[in-house]
C-alpha cells in the first residue's frame, strides 16, 4: 500500500483523509477485508492519531488490480464539507461529502474526465458566492482540465462543468506526464511536467495567471515556462511568504530553491539545491516524493 497525499481537511478539523495510489491484494492479509482487491482507496482517521488506530471509514474503488488509483484528497476550499479525489485509472474525480461532526463520508455523482486523460492532481480557484473552478492535471493525456463547480446547497453535492481542456506545449502523451499542481493567491497557477527535458536536461514547470470566476480564454498561449533544474519534477510548493518555490525532483534526488515575484507570479533564479539521495529512475522510482515548507 502506497500513501500518496494526505491531507488535513479544515483549518480546525478533527478528521483526516488519506487517498492511496496503490492497494494490491497482495500487499494486505488475507483477513484484512474480503473486498479489498481494487487498487485504489480513501480512508478518513479522527485527530490526533493513536497508536493503533482503526479507520472512521475505508472505501475501495474497483475490482480488480489496476481499475483505480486514487492519487490524492483535498478539501473543497469553499465549503470545507466536501473532499475531492482525482482516481487517476478510473478517469474520474470522485467526491465525498463530509458530516463535519461525525466525519463520516458519503459519496457523490463524481466528475467525469476524458476517457484516457488519467487525472492525478488538483487545484482550486474560490470564486464569489458558490462558485469554484477546479483545475487537473491529467498524466496520461498531458493536458491540464477546468471544471466550473457550483454549491446549490451545503446539504447538496455539488455540480460540475467541464469548461476547458488545454494540451501542454511540448508535451507527448506516454512519455512527458504532469505532475504536481498549485495555486496561490487565488491568482496564479502552477504545475509541473516531468521527461519533456526542455532546458539542457530540465524539466519544466509551468505558471499561467488565472482569474476567478473569469474565462481563462486560449489558455495555451498565457502558459509561461521555467526550468524545474533537475529531472522528474514529482512535486514541488510555494513558500507562505510567496517568494520562494521549492521543486523536489524526484531522479535529480534533490529539491531546488527557486525565487518567484509574489505579484507577478514569475520564477526567477536557482538560489540553493538540497540533495536527497538516493536518486531514482524508472526502474525504482526512488528519490523526492513530496516537500512542504514549515
Amino acid at each position: 500500500m502506497a500513501i500518496t497525499r494526505i491531507s488535513l481537511l479544515l483549518p480546525a478539523s478533527k478528521f483526516l483523509p488519506i487517498s492511496n495510489c496503490s492497494l494490491f491484494l497482495n500487499s494486505i492479509t488475507q483477513d484484512a477485508d474480503s473486498a479489498a482487491s481494487g487498487a485504489g482507496s480513501l480512508q478518513a482517521y479522527s485527530l490526533p492519531l493513536q497508536e493503533s488506530q482503526d479507520a472512521l471509514q475505508s472505501f475501495l474503488f474497483g475490482a480488480a488490480e489496476g481499475d483505480s488509483r486514487a492519487h490524492a484528497a483535498y478539501a473543497d476550499p469553499v465549503t470545507g464539507s466536501f473532499i475531492w479525489v482525482p482516481d487517476l485509472a478510473a478517469d474520474l474525480i470522485r467526491i465525498f461529502s463530509v458530516n463535519q461532526e461525525t466525519g463520516q463520508l458519503t459519496e457523490c455523482d463524481g466528475v467525469r474526465s476524458n476517457p484516457g486523460s488519467g487525472p492525478r492532481h488538483a487545484a482550486f480557484i474560490t470564486g464569489t458566492g458558490d462558485s469554484s473552478t477546479l483545475y487537473v492535471a491529467n498524466e496520461l493525456s498531458s493536458t491540464l482540465s477546468r471544471f466550473d463547480i457550483t454549491y446549490s446547497d451545503p446539504a447538496s453535492c455539488p455540480t460540475w462543468n467541464h469548461t476547458g481542456e488545454t494540451a501542454i506545449p511540448g508535451s507527448e502523451p506516454g512519455k512527458t506526464t504532469p505532475a504536481e499542481i498549485r495555486t496561490v493567491d487565488n491568482r496564479h497557477l502552477y504545475f509541473s511536467l516531468r521527461s519533456d527535458q526542455a532546458f539542457d536536461g530540465s524539466d519544466s514547470i509551468f505558471h499561467v495567471p488565472v482569474e476567478a470566476g473569469g474565462e481563462d480564454g486560449d489558455l495555451e498561449t498565457k502558459l509561461n515556462r521555467y526550468p524545474s533544474y533537475g529531472s522528474i519534477p514529482r512535486t514541488f510548493e510555494i513558500s507562505p511568504d510567496g517568494r520562494y518555490v521549492a521543486i523536489g525532483n524526484q531522479f535529480s534526488a534533490h529539491v531546488a530553491i527557486v525565487t518567484r515575484d509574489p505579484e507577478t507570479g514569475a520564477l526567477g533564479d536557482l538560489v540553493g539545491r538540497i540533495q536527497l539521495p538516493p536518486e531514482g529512475s524508472a526502474d525504482n522510482w526512488n528519490g523526492v516524493s513530496s516537500v512542504i515548507w514549515g
